[in-house]
């Protein structure tokens, strides 16, 4: 069947030889011999016993994909295997430090916070026997287990499916290969933020990026500090914290926490009254329909948000805390600054690094500084008349007005000068531009199932343009003017303003989320035409892990 849409030319309906998100970037062959049958048992075999935690971890991950054809491990003969319905195949790791690494060092920051990267290249074999997996580090290992388990779940479905002999080898493009999600405005139970830290690890992403705080809400418990999660808010223990890292670090995925001050504080305010608001510019008090940031100034402010860091970094296994900063409204630009400096000043002091929205440059910024670049004024795509804003239904449905898209226009100006402040200070900057990695977008209803179109409908932010997967896909992060030697890396984002479920936050993630996972390990975008055809069969991925999908008509689905 031949999907279309008005402007879409129709999607291809031929399977992708090789459906791997991402695209290998290294160069693939084919060898001799005869292809891998798919079917049959399915034995995972780790050759180094110092890689049992990654062998479990990737046996875990494979179950819902292989169900009852997956071997316990440690199984070698196949005994408690149901039946021999076509023999029994290998899934080898493998550790081969005298052939890697198998491609070049990734470019950026590294999540696990080295000076160095970690290898995460690898060597995949595909041959009569089975799938082989080798790399240098753990870390490249599990890189490969993630192509192999695509490679299976995307052609176990299939009787009598095949996989031709090949070998390819892989490696990143950026180190830092992100995901944000966020739970204080959308909470998720610490069994959803697991799923989500699974469908990052099998696309090759590196790291969660948990908002943990937001006018909305405070989800973090931090021992000695009860008033913060008191009430009936759901939140994480500390103990479900520590849980939560170990289970993404067992994923080679880093979580970073975000506490989003001084703005964004409606949440601690509650748990804390009487906070002095900072001092607001001239003229404007009372002016904005916002909680007020907090002022750092105060001794007393800044001691709470001391020991709060405190807190935080003593629970927080990885290297990075993110400070927020973003959308500071209603304080003065020194108010603002000496904010900033003494949330990064709070996180230095106890061994971590501080990375903050790109706001944050406003406040000065160093080679030591990391920068997370979100928007400037031509990506918020506002309306500049009457006739632009009565075209756009998206907006007038939500009461916009052409004032109002002015004042967004004025008040967002300044982030037009935000990269230039970051180059010109030496910082890094981690690419999330909200034009194309803000996966909180509404899509574009032409490319939506009727089946799906009341769930859709509901879900994205009000004032982003509607957009399709095409769109996200073609993303190129060299656009923006950073020299690619000062890209961090790459993060996509999933606010929670419109979220009200775990499905709700698939439904905005899948399918646009390995498009971007794509561009993050590859350094670039992909033809759509090739992509999709790639993608296609990616929907046995997500059935098996109950993942559901927006059903784009962009994608002849299997």
């Amino acid at each position: 069947m031949t999907l279309a849409r008005p402007d879409h030319t129709p999607a291809p309906t031929s399977r992708h030889p090789h459906p791997l998100v991402p695209r290998p970037t290294g160069p693939a062959r084919v060898l001799p011999g005869p292809p891998l049958p798919v079917g049959g048992r399915w034995r995972l075999r780790a050759e180094d016993p110092a890689l049992a935690e990654v062998a479990r971890t990737v046996h875990t991950l494979l179950a819902p994909h292989l169900g009852a054809r997956l071997l316990p491990l440690g199984d070698e003969d196949g005994a408690t295997a149901l039946g021999d319905d076509g023999g029994t195949r290998d899934l080898t790791l493998a550790l081969r430090t005298d052939e890697g690494p198998y491609g070049p060092v990734a470019r950026g920051v590294s999540p696990a916070g080295l000076d160095v990267p970690a290898d995460e290249s690898y060597r995949l074999t595909v041959d009569a026997t089975g799938l082989h997996c080798r790399a240098t580090t753990p870390e490249g290992l599990f890189r490969a287990a993630a192509s192999a388990l695509q490679l299976l779940a995307t052609a176990a479905h299939s009787p009598g499916q095949t996989l031709p002999a090949q070998e390819f080898t892989d490696a990143p493009h950026f180190a830092w290969r992100g995901l944000l999600i966020d739970p204080a405005r959308g909470f998720l139970r610490p069994a959803e933020v697991r799923q989500l830290i699974d469908l990052a690890a099998l696309y090759k992403l590196n790291v969660v990026h948990l908002h943990l705080t937001d006018n909305e809400g405070w989800r973090i418990e931090l021992p000695g500090l009860p008033r913060l999660t008191a009430g009936e808010a759901p939140f994480y223990t500390a103990d479900e914290y520590g849980e939560l890292q170990r289970y993404a670090a067992a994923r080679f995925v880093t979580l970073v926490p975000e506490i989003d001050l001084p703005g964004h504080c409606a949440a601690l305010r509650a748990a804390v009254p009487g906070l002095p608001a900072a001092p607001c510019p001239e003229g404007l008090a009372g002016r904005f329909p916002f909680v007020p940031p907090l002022d750092l100034a105060d001794p007393g402010t800044r001691a709470l948000v001391e020991e709060i860091f405190a807190g935080v970094c003593a629970l927080t296994e990885g290297p990075y805390v993110h400070i927020g900063a973003d959308e500071a409204v209603g304080m003065t630009g020194e108010s603002f600054a000496v904010a900033v400096r003494a949330l990064r000043a709070a996180v230095r002091a106890h061994g971590k690094r501080p990375l903050g929205w790109q706001e944050s440059s406003r406040a000065g910024i160093t080679p030591d500084d990391l920068a997370q670049f979100w928007v400037d004024v031509p990506m918020m795509e506002l309306p500049g008349s009457q006739e632009e804003l009565e075209a756009r239904p998206e907006l007038l449905r939500h009461g916009w007005t052409l004032e109002l898209a002015q004042a967004m226009g004025r008040f967002f100006a300044p982030a037009d000068g935000d990269l230039g402040r970051i180059l010109a200070g030496g910082g890094k900057v981690l690419l999330s531009p909200q034009c194309h990695l803000y996966l909180d977008r509404a899509y574009d209803i032409a490319i939506v199932p009727p089946a799906q179109a009341a769930d859709a409908s509901r879900l994205g932010f009000p004032s982003y343009r509607h957009r399709d997967v095409a769109y996200t896909a073609a993303w190129e992060p060299h656009t923006h003017g950073v020299p690619p030697e000062r890209i961090a890396g790459v993060e996509a984002t999933v606010f929670g303003e419109s979220v009200t479920s775990l499905a709700d936050v698939v439904l905005l993630l899948l399918p646009r989320l390995p498009a971007a996972a794509e561009t993050a390990w590859c350094g670039g975008p992909s033809p759509w035409e090739e992509y999709r055809a790639r993608l296609a069969p990616h929907t046995h991925v997500w059935r098996a892990r109950d993942l559901a999908h927006l059903a784009t008509t962009e994608v002849a689905w299997e």
